[in-house]
Order: structure tokens, then C-alpha cells, then sequence
């Protein structure tokens, strides 16, 4: 099953991340994160979830830091824009058949850096490519920040939309 989940802010990840730790406690979970660099990520998802069966792609620290270190559990791509290098890290981590989940943190912000349309066809493919894994898909969006026709679209491609702010 893939699942969008329409945040009203930020703030509000905490309530997704509490659902990971229950529902996906036995199994690895994929997380790719646009949002937020590995070092302020880290520290917040530790909260909620076990780390060693966590896999980061971090498509923000090169952005800022270069060519960064090298760390367990983890990759990193060269930018949130660079969609089609996150599918192919996705779609390697996933052909692995080692996660149950994959955690997509956040659709929004591929829109600062892509066109609605550019982003629309990423998602489609990512979705496909999750069902074909045999694992579910967690897409996270914080919803002040997209268009409407944007969530209207994801209404259409994902299995199930959640409002968590209704």
C-alpha cells in the first residue's frame, strides 16, 4: 500500500513517526529525506525509531557540505532535484528485498526544486516501484506548502491520502 501523508506542519511528523514505530518495528525501513540534512535528522527520528534498522539517503547534506564523510546505514545523493539519482538509490535498496517500508520525507519540498508535472511523474514511477518491492510507501507532505492540484494528483496516484490535520 502506498499512503500520502498531508501534515499541517512540520511539527507534526512526530504523529507518523509514532505509527512507523508501531506498525514497522520488526522490519527496515527505507527513509529518503529532501527536507532535512542527516545530522538534524538523526537526532529526531532516534526518538521514535531504532536506528540500525533504519537506511538514510540524505539528498540534502551534499548540497551544503560537498563531498561529506561517508556513514553507516546510509547514502547520500547529490540533491532533492536530482530525482532520477533518488530513484535509482530507491530502486537498488529496494530490489535488496530488506525493507518492509520506504519513507519519503518530504514530496513538497521536490517542488521547490521541480516542476508540479516533473514531480507528479516521480511520484507515479516511486509508487510503482514500491508496489513492485512488496512494501509499503509512506510519503509525507506538509500541505500549506503544495498546490492544490498537486494533492488533488496524489489523491489519484497513491492507495490512500491521510489529512492529519482533520
Amino acid at each position: 500500500m502506498n499512503l500520502v501523508a498531508l501534515l499541517p506542519h512540520e511539527q507534526e511528523k512526530h504523529r507518523v513517526f509514532r505509527t512507523l514505530k508501531e506498525i514497522y518495528s520488526a522490519e527496515r525501513i527505507c527513509y529518503v529525506s529532501v527536507n532535512k540534512p542527516r545530522e538534524t535528522l538523526l537526532p529526531v527520528l532516534e526518538e521514535w525509531l531504532e536506528l540500525r534498522s533504519l537506511f538514510l539517503v540524505d539528498a540534502v547534506t551534499r548540497t551544503v557540505q560537498g563531498n561529506p564523510e561517508p556513514f553507516p546505514n546510509g547514502a547520500y545523493v547529490s540533491s532533492p532535484g536530482a530525482l532520477d539519482e533518488i530513484f535509482l538509490k530507491v530502486d537498488e535498496l529496494l530490489a535488496s528485498g530488506r525493507f518492509g517500508a520506504l519513507v519519503f520525507d518530504s514530496l513538497c519540498t521536490l517542488t521547490s526544486y521541480k516542476s508540479e508535472q516533473e514531480v507528479t511523474r516521480f511520484v507515479h514511477k516511486l509508487l510503482a516501484r514500491v508496489a513492485v518491492a512488496k512494501c509499503e510507501g509512506i510519503f509525507l507532505c506538509v500541505r500549506p506548502v503544495v498546490q492544490e492540484s498537486f494533492i488533488e494528483e496524489l489523491h489519484q496516484l497513491a492507495d490512500r491520502v491521510v489529512h492529519f490535520d482533520r
